[in-house]
C-alpha cells in the first residue's frame, strides 16, 4: 500500500535573516510568544501594495516591545523583514493608533 501525503504544509509568513538573527538572541520563551503572535495575526495585517508596513508587540513576561517590519502582497506569503526592540511610550502610541498584535 502506498501511502500519499497526510498533511497539507501551509507557509503563513517567512523571515529574512536580519529577522533571525535578531530574534535568535531571546529565550527560546520569547522567539516562542514573537512567533506565536505573528502567526495569529498574519492573516488580519493589512496589504502594504508593496510598501513595508509595521506592527507592534511585547513579550508580557519579560517587558520586552518590539516593532515587526513587514511585508504583505495580495495573494503573496507574509514577508517579515526585521524585529527593532522599542521603548514602552512607543509601544503605547501605537495601541493608540491601533496597530499592535
Amino acid at each position: 500500500m502506498d501511502l500519499g501525503q497526510k498533511y497539507i504544509e501551509d507557509n503563513i509568513f517567512e523571515v529574512e535573516e536580519k529577522f533571525a538573527n535578531k530574534i535568535i538572541e531571546l529565550s527560546f520563551e520569547s522567539q516562542t510568544e514573537i512567533i506565536y503572535d505573528i502567526a495569529k495575526s498574519s492573516s488580519d495585517l493589512p496589504v502594504g501594495f508593496g510598501w513595508t508596513q509595521a506592527v507592534y508587540g511585547v513579550i508580557k513576561e519579560e517587558g520586552i516591545y518590539y516593532l515587526i517590519e513587514y511585508l504583505k502582497e495580495e495573494d503573496e506569503v507574509l514577508l517579515i523583514i526585521d524585529i527593532f526592540f522599542v521603548e514602552v511610550d512607543e509601544y503605547l502610541d501605537a495601541i493608540l493608533e491601533g496597530k499592535t498584535i
